[in-house]
């Protein structure tokens, strides 16, 4: 849906540090920013109206919090592919994702062996 030429897609990742910053915390913090920024960047070459956005904080609800989410916008986070139970429930880091958004989150749970993703829709 998103490929649609009038529908504009934001790609977000968060980025969860400690609040510490002591040197090798502060060093690795860049360094994951700089390469989810890329692994956005990536994703959204060649593709108009595709923003990239890092969220960072102490945690999940922090990191989204800083930034707006405008109405109608949904979050939809891609499941895990470790363990056989993320399949059917989400993982930590979705399930606090739809406990701090303030709109609506879908959660793509991983492939199904018929090759087809199952999804289940989470709102708050």
């Amino acid at each position: 849906m998103a490929a649609s030429p009038d529908v504009p897609l934001r790609l977000v990742t968060l980025v969860i540090g400690t609040g510490r910053r002591a040197g090798i915390e502060e060093e690795m913090l860049v360094h994951l920013r700089g390469e989810a920024a890329s692994d956005l960047r990536a994703a959204a070459r060649g593709r108009p109206r595709v923003a990239v956005e890092v969220l960072e904080g102490r945690n999940v609800a922090q990191a989204l919090g800083t930034t707006s989410w405008l109405p109608g916008e949904m979050i939809i986070c891609a499941s895990s592919a470790t363990g056989p139970l993320r399949r059917v429930f989400p993982g930590d880091t979705s399930t606090k994702i739809v406990r701090a958004a303030t709109c609506p989150v879908m959660i793509l749970t991983r492939q199904t062996q018929g090759g087809e993703n199952s999804r289940q829709t989470l709102t708050k």
